[in-house]
């Protein structure tokens, strides 16, 4: 093992680099040391952190739309859970909202809505009562909130991308401001 100067602080991605190139760094003794110092040398000389720290942010923003989606929307007051299951019982019990609503004007015969409906918290807290019109105004303000978190997600990933700098890379990061329910 030979030693190699190394910049400090490491960038981002460096060790994954050289491992892919088939060699070893490692910090030894309070030294970098690699397995052949000039090839090494050179990699480290020719390096770009710029696709690690696309990599990392990608996975960052992925990680805050996870966060976002586990934290639920809060509609009139309460705390309503988003995650896939509830999507699905929301947009189901729209569409029968709608059904109950359109069913007179397509001669129609439905069951009635259901009395004293009302949609559970996620978590504790009061419930939210809602009528057929209210569910399908509550099921349309949660679509949109769950599409512009998605779409927010999107927009973040391209502008990560299209980065040309890990500078870039962090502005995008540290500009993000994320749609709130």
């Amino acid at each position: 093992m030979q030693t190699v100067t190394v910049p400090q602080p490491l960038p981002m991605g460096l060790q994954a680099a050289v491992a892919q190139a088939g060699h070893v760094l490692i910090y030894m003794d309070g030294n970098w040391v690699a397995d052949d110092a000039a090839a090494v040398s050179a990699l480290i000389t020719n390096y770009s952190p710029l696709a690690a720290t696309q990599a990392a942010a990608i996975a960052q923003v992925e990680a805050q739309l996870a966060a976002k989606m586990a934290a639920g929307f809060t509609y009139n007051g309460v705390l309503i859970g988003i995650g896939q299951a509830d999507i699905i019982n929301i947009n189901a019990m729209g569409s029968t909202a709608m059904v109950t609503l359109q069913a007179a004007a397509l001669n129609a015969t439905v069951p009635a809505w259901p009395a004293n409906f009302a949609w559970l918290p996620q978590g504790e807290g009061a419930s939210l009562p809602l009528t057929a019109q209210e569910m399908l105004s509550f099921a349309a303000a949660v679509s949109h909130y769950v599409s512009a978190l998605i779409l927010y997600q999107d927009i973040l990933v391209e502008q990560i991308k299209a980065a040309t700098t890990v500078a870039a890379v962090n502005a995008v990061l540290a500009g993000a401001s994320w749609p709130s329910s």
